[in-house]
């Protein structure tokens, strides 16, 4: 009877043990995949953006509104026209075709980037047209607040060294619309 006893006594507790293993096997697998996807997931792992304005009209009056973001639109809009000829229809172009854009971000949907440690609006503006239909452009960003030093953080961009894959095009406001809905009066 002893034998039978322990023989039953070693299949109980073997058959334990191998539950008690297959639950921790388990349970690591678990544990690596979860570690494994949020690693592998930039957003997740990454600090979230701020929400910022929710639409391209808010953020182009938001802009309209610093004198420091305004001036940069205002700037870029009459070095483009200035280097055309009086009357042309690149002149043209520039005054009444969509040349500033709001840019989206493409990982969040939203229109706020991180770019050197300030959260921004990235914004593109067309500067000239060319006969083939290609254009230049170039980028700026702006902070979605005024920084600790109560300044707001406005800065043009090198369009051929800025990565903008993350980045969509989105509403395009010609020079006429952003002086007339948006932008500062000279007399502000």
């Amino acid at each position: 009877m002893d034998k039978q006893e322990n023989k039953q006594q070693e299949k109980k507790s073997s058959g334990w043990g191998k539950a008690i293993w297959t639950i921790v096997i388990v349970l690591i697998f678990f544990g690596v995949k979860s570690y494994m996807s949020n690693s592998s997931n930039d957003q997740a792992a990454a600090p979230a953006l701020p929400q910022g304005l929710s639409s391209t009209d808010e953020i182009m009056s938001y802009i309209g509104n610093h004198e420091k973001s305004n001036e940069q639109i205002s700037l870029e809009s009459a070095m483009a026209q200035m280097n055309q000829d009086k009357g042309s229809d690149v002149q043209e172009q520039l005054q009444n075709d969509p040349v500033i854009f709001v840019m989206k971000n493409k990982e969040t949907g939203r229109y706020v980037f991180k770019y050197k440690n300030h959260y921004v609006y990235l914004i593109r503006e067309i500067t000239d047209f060319y006969s083939d239909g290609s254009y230049s452009y170039m980028y700026f960003v702006t902070g979605i607040k005024k920084d600790d030093d109560g300044k707001l953080y406005v800065k043009k961009l090198d369009a051929k060294k800025y990565d903008d894959s993350n980045a969509k095009e989105t509403d395009g406001y010609s020079i006429d619309d952003y002086n007339n809905y948006y932008g500062m009066d000279e007399d502000d």
